[in-house]
């Protein structure tokens, strides 16, 4: 009886300990990668600033051909927005909005 006790106490001591743990670590995430394009950067400028632009190379599109689209807002401007829906599970639903958009780098060739 006592080794079944002392178990509880153990098992609700980390199970506390996880609870506070978790109460205590943001929910937010944020994913970052970074990658060296072998191209001017105004070429690359082309081909990224806007939603319609990053649509036209997209490997996303190889996964179902007829996926629907819609965009809204102004091109290449914080708030716009392109949703897509796909019968292809891999390419799934779901919407990317701009948020924040720099000019294009003029004086400073180099994003950071």
């Amino acid at each position: 009886m006592k080794i079944l006790k002392w178990t509880m106490i153990v098992l609700a001591a980390i199970l506390i300990v996880w609870l506070v743990i978790a109460a205590l670590i943001s929910g937010d995430f944020k994913y970052e990668k970074t990658i060296t394009i072998n191209a001017p950067v105004e070429k690359v400028w082309q081909n990224t600033n806007t939603l319609k632009a990053m649509d036209l190379w997209s490997p996303w599109n190889r996964l179902d051909a007829g996926m629907k689209k819609e965009w809204t807002g102004t091109e290449g401007q914080p708030g716009e927005k392109m949703c897509w829906s796909s019968k292809n599970d891999k390419a799934g639903k779901g919407c990317q909005e701009i948020k924040k958009s720099r000019s294009f780098p003029k004086k400073n060739r180099y994003f950071n």
